[in-house]
């Protein structure tokens, strides 16, 4: 193998660095009217030391020039996972937040609002008075009553598609068990809005000794008692007994203190949950 070097000397000379004295000089290295010089290859670093100075610096000073980039680009990558590492904990820690906070609780005007939050994996709980019908003067406690749905005919057709698209509806309401269960349900039946029991591995029981509180036919009855602690109480028989528990829970009633206990008690069961205080019948009164 041959190797040569030509360097230029002004413009009349050229010299050429060989590892093969005894073969002849490339031809594309002579040009007209030049003289050229041949010598060993051993001698072209120091004869061209200061090129080799100039490109050994070149090159030095494009390794610094890397590694400089490589250490900005370490940093950059080592900045950027620790800003996804904290946005994946500020995500975990707001999942676990909305859990843990999971009931909702909102005012509304017309029944009819309840039902885009309504789906086949909803227990709706309904409060009968004031919310279902309107009983002002409380005249379930004697016969049955010709009452008639707060909104006409909008609360029976809201009523009637929670039950086509809900797991199942309820009632959740101030009135006694005793005396009044089955006026209660006479009553819902004759405005259109029969409840039944989605839970039919259980049947009616009596919640405290006084007979006051008690469950009948898809009803909670309270006797005036904090709603939240009887529907906490239904919940747990639920997953005693058939071990059950909801995914989801909608409340409605037109009382905000009923809706505060209710809340108060899905969060402590975590059970993910809408309540609505609802507003109609109190529009409807101050409006006459």
């Amino acid at each position: 193998m041959k190797i040569q070097i030509a360097k230029f000397i002004k413009k009349r000379s050229v010299q050429v660095f060989t590892d093969n004295l005894c073969e002849s000089v490339d031809p594309a290295v002579f040009a007209a009217g030049r003289r050229v010089e041949v010598f060993p290859l051993l001698d072209a670093p120091r004869l061209d030391r200061g090129v080799y100075n100039e490109k050994l610096a070149h090159c030095v000073k494009k390794i610094f020039y890397l590694i400089f980039v490589t250490n900005i680009l370490i940093s950059l990558l080592s900045a950027s996972a620790d800003i996804l590492s904290n946005e994946l904990v500020k995500e975990s820690e707001k999942k676990s937040l909305i859990h843990e906070s999971s009931v909702v609780f909102c005012k509304i005007q017309n029944i009819s609002d309840v039902i885009p939050f309504v789906d086949k994996n909803t227990l709706a709980f309904f409060d009968l008075d004031e919310t279902l019908i309107l009983d002002p003067d409380h005249s379930y406690n004697r016969k049955v009553p010709h009452l008639k749905p707060v909104e006409g005919d909008e609360t029976v057709k809201t009523f009637k598609n929670v039950q086509a698209k809900a797991l199942g509806v309820m009632g959740l309401t101030a009135r006694s068990y005793r005396g009044a269960k089955d006026v209660t349900l006479k009553t819902l039946k004759s405005v259109g809005m029969p409840l039944f029991n989605p839970f039919h591995q259980i049947k009616g029981y009596i919640f405290l000794d006084d007979k006051k509180t008690g469950f009948w036919n898809g009803i909670i009855f309270t006797h005036c008692r904090p709603k939240g602690e009887f529907l906490n109480m239904f919940l747990q028989k639920l997953k005693a007994e058939i071990n059950f528990s909801p995914a989801k829970i909608l409340f409605i009633d037109d009382l905000e203190k009923n809706c505060l206990s209710v809340q108060k008690s899905l969060e402590e069961l975590r059970i993910p949950g809408i309540i609505f205080h609802y507003m109609g019948a109190h529009d409807l009164k101050t409006s006459v």
